[in-house]
């Protein structure tokens, strides 16, 4: 902690897993897909602005996790399929341009 001297909980070092792990999963689908209208909740904001939810992700989440299973092999109608991708060596990710951000 640059206030104090002590170590951070979390170091650099310690997020490497999960930073390979995510641009695993993007690497491997190539982009973010656009999800259909159906399966979004848009809502209104105090401040004016908008709050978008995939309906029914806190379940599927929940459900993902204990099955072991990705939402792809659940059969959640959005999600898709995508190739391996091999990590052995991997040092830089590579933003494909995307289809669409929530």
């Amino acid at each position: 902690c640059l206030e104090t001297g002590e170590r951070p909980r979390v170091t650099i070092e310690d997020t490497r897993g999960h930073v390979l792990f995510s641009n695993g999963a993007y690497e491997s689908a190539r982009a973010i897909p656009r999800l259909p209208a159906d399966a979004l909740r848009v809502a209104p904001l105090p401040e004016g602005d908008e709050s978008t939810e995939i309906v029914g992700i806190n379940d599927i989440v929940q459900e993902a996790g204990q099955r072991r299973a990705l939402f792809s092999e659940m059969g959640v109608p959005w999600a898709r399929t995508t190739s391996p991708f091999d990590l052995t060596g991997y040092t830089r990710f590579h933003l494909a341009p995307p289809d669409v951000a929530l």
